[in-house]
């Protein structure tokens, strides 16, 4: 692809789909065969119209993946890696603890019917599970407690 309307056009058609952030879209307008330059002046001029915005983007992406359970460790390397800056990432994913905390409650709650763990083993079992999900090994003590063996 190497004319600037038609890489204009497939840029309009991925953003149709999804909020891109620049740094992504560029890439896969480039993997589709977008000569680089064309691409990040395309994007550029797309980001100049508000079609393309990376805070958005962060938005977006951070209540999508929260709604599907996942906490700020897996959410803060999946914007690092799409290219977002860490201002924004930080910025939006600064809740109140308690938001985090609802979230490990509501994922534990899903997956062991609000049982509490009975031993070591299980009580690790749930710690990685968490950990896995993106939650801090801090939030998961907190949720958690440390275990305390009842011998």
């Amino acid at each position: 692809m190497s004319n600037l309307e038609e890489i204009r056009l497939r840029a309009i058609r991925f953003l149709a789909r999804r909020e891109y952030c620049e740094q992504e879209l560029t890439r896969k307008l480039m993997s589709r065969g977008a000569d680089p330059e064309l691409a990040k002046q395309v994007v550029n001029d797309l980001k100049s119209r508000n079609m393309v915005d990376d805070d958005r983007f962060a938005q977006a992406l951070v209540r999508v993946r929260m709604a599907k359970g996942y906490g700020p460790v897996k959410i803060r390397n999946e914007l690092r890696q799409r290219g977002v800056s860490s201002e924004l990432i930080d910025r939006h994913l600064e809740f109140s603890a308690g938001t985090w905390q609802e979230l490990i409650v509501r994922q534990l709650s899903r997956k062991y019917n609000d049982s509490q763990p009975n031993d070591y083993r299980e009580w690790s079992k749930r710690a990685r599970f968490l950990q896995s999900r993106g939650f801090h090994s801090s939030q998961i003590r907190e949720t958690l407690g440390e275990f305390v063996r009842s011998d």
